[in-house]
């Protein structure tokens, strides 16, 4: 073998080689392309879900909630309303000569 074929062997193994890894790296950029895009869709998935969940039990709490006051409103015979700014239910006085007493305190659920 001459030292003109050897030369041309080793190219046309470097060729080969760059033809090989070529061909070799776009399957590897798709597969880790749908790999991502798998992982990014469960992920929004799971986001859904954890969404549906916490409406869910925030529309239960309110329920309570109005299920309370109601429960508040007839038993007191006045206003209750729920007062933002403290946190508390709160009983506006019909008759300012009678004393409600204390409202009975309202925890809201423990949503964690």
């Amino acid at each position: 073998m001459t030292t003109l074929e050897t030369v041309l062997l080793g190219i046309d193994c470097v060729l080969l080689s760059l033809i090989i890894i070529r061909s070799r790296v776009p399957k590897k950029i798709e597969e880790e392309t749908q790999r991502v895009k798998q992982n990014f869709h469960n992920f929004i998935e799971r986001l859904e879900e954890f969404h549906r969940e916490m409406s869910s039990q925030l529309s239960e709490s309110k329920r309570e909630l109005a299920a309370y006051q109601e429960f508040l409103r007839i038993h007191y015979w006045g206003r209750v309303y729920f007062d933002h700014s403290t946190g508390r239910l709160e009983v506006i006085n019909v008759n300012p000569d009678e004393d409600f007493g204390d409202i009975p305190s309202y925890l809201p659920p423990d949503v964690s």
